[in-house]
């Protein structure tokens, strides 16, 4: 069976006045979508290990289609744990909305239009 991939990265790094910077951006979020595939998978990644950080505590990935699907991945802290979850109806996807809440601060918010992804050669 051929899939697509998203894969999302998150971290966390020290600031040097004791805050954090969260980081979610466009180049942690990939996707990979292959013309002939029947499923996606969602491939959630936690970078965050350094103790004194402000750290990812939940990651929120929305498949916009017809039937939307909502999956939630909760982390403790210091953790790197790595989910995936498989997603059928691929053809019917619209975007994808990942969103990430540190435990503390701002939440951040990334939007993957579906139709502008090129299809893997």
């Amino acid at each position: 069976m051929r899939k697509a991939f998203i894969a999302v990265i998150c971290t966390a790094m020290a600031l040097g006045s004791g805050g954090s910077l969260f980081a979610l951006t466009a180049e942690s979020i990939k996707v990979y979508k292959d013309a002939k595939a029947e499923n996606l998978e969602i491939v959630v990644v936690n970078h965050t290990r350094q103790p004194r950080v402000d750290y990812i505590k939940k990651i929120e990935v929305v498949i916009d289609k017809q039937e939307p699907v909502k999956k939630t991945f909760s982390f403790q802290r210091g953790s790197s744990q790595e989910f995936t979850v498989p997603i059928t109806g691929i053809e019917e996807i619209q975007s994808v909305t990942v969103r990430a809440y540190p435990s503390s601060g701002i939440s951040a918010e990334k939007i993957i239009g579906f139709q502008d992804i090129k299809p893997l050669e």
